[in-house]
């Protein structure tokens, strides 16, 4: 985790991308696990993120949702976000829910079906948005440290995606729900990671619009300490978060958002 923070803080300061990390060799055609061991859940087990290749120029990265939790009463004693451990052997068993979805290379009309995919799995209940460890205390039991590392974790796969997919043509960055607000919040990063590539964002339920209640947001920017993600495009997010919009799109980035009442 450390070494994200680190590489976050060259991205602040120095406009640099993620420092390079080796490849990553797997199958084509095929489902494979990799453990990332500076990727952290909200325990503090580490975590990774699947993939499967193919000899495409172009790659989806897509984030997985599952709602979110920003203090000790919402994380702990409501749990509102999924939670870790997510390791290879859940992984295994959640590769079921890819059937019929874009990560499905036999889905008929899937223009992802020759792309090489990623999947994040997303265990820290901040949007993959997070970079700090607070200490919660639950109405019952005994404070614990909660790790809100998404943008953390993010960084640290950066290191390992660049390489893997140098020269890409496109890079399409997407997610549901939680993802959604994921693929906004990681988009800057993902622009600087892969500066030669036409990068896509599709944010499918994530819509970052005015009317968050004031404590959630505080808990965002006080617990997930968002403002280390947000500040350097959109230092009036902390007060408005729908501001992040306007700010991901002077990045000349195409965007998308997905919505729907019901």
């Amino acid at each position: 985790m450390w070494r994200a923070l680190a590489v976050f803080s060259c991205l602040v300061a120095a406009g640099c991308g993620p420092a390079p990390g080796a490849p990553i060799v797997a199958p084509r055609g095929s489902w494979t696990w990799v453990d990332f061991p500076d990727a952290r859940c909200d325990d503090g087990t580490p975590t990774g993120l699947g993939v499967n290749l193919a000899d495409s120029p172009d790659v989806l990265v897509f984030l997985n949702g599952g709602g979110a939790c920003w203090d000790a009463e919402s994380c702990l004693d409501l749990h509102l976000a999924l939670r870790g451990p997510f390791d290879e052997g859940k992984f295994a068993r959640h590769r079921e829910t890819f059937d019929d979805s874009v990560l499905d290379r036999s889905l008929p009309g899937n223009p992802f079906a020759g792309w090489n995919l990623v999947w994040v799995p997303y265990c820290t209940g901040d949007l993959h948005g997070g970079q700090n460890v607070p200490t919660y205390t639950p109405a019952q039991g005994r404070p614990r440290p909660y790790h809100h590392v998404g943008h953390a974790n993010m960084l640290e796969y950066l290191r390992r995606l660049a390489p893997t997919f140098a020269g890409a043509r496109t890079v399409v960055l997407a997610g549901v729900s939680a993802g959604g607000f994921g693929a906004l919040l990681n988009q800057p990063a993902f622009h600087q990671a892969f500066p030669a590539s036409r990068l896509l964002v599709i944010d499918d339920s994530g819509p970052l619009v005015d009317g968050f209640p004031a404590a959630m947001v505080d808990g965002f920017f006080s617990n997930w300490r968002l403002d280390r993600v947000t500040d350097p495009i959109c230092p009036s997010c902390r007060t408005e978060l729908s501001a992040l919009v306007p700010a991901v799109a002077a990045l000349s980035d195409r965007t998308a958002l997905l919505s729907s009442t019901q």
